[in-house]
């Protein structure tokens, strides 16, 4: 789950999408799962990405753009309940 989430978060893609790509790869799973995991997860991996970020050395631009887009996906699914 954990990878459809980070898919999710990573590209725009929608929830289907990734039903349908993870069943390619054996793995059955509804867009609704994914839809809630990622609502949890989500904040998870914006506070890993600003612990990292703290202590940010010269690649801090990317990891700041990870995590505006983990906060951007975060608000795209809040809006979808």
């Amino acid at each position: 789950m954990l990878v459809c989430v980070r898919w999710y978060a990573a590209y725009p893609l929608s929830l289907r999408n990734l039903e349908e790509m993870m069943a390619e790869r054996g793995v059955l799973v509804d867009h609704a799962t994914i839809h809630r995991r990622a609502l949890n997860m989500l904040p998870v991996v914006a506070a890993v990405l600003r612990r990292v970020q703290a202590g940010a050395g010269p690649d801090q631009s990317s990891r700041q753009g990870q995590l505006n887009r983990c906060q951007q996906v975060r608000v795209r699914c809040a809006q979808r309940k």
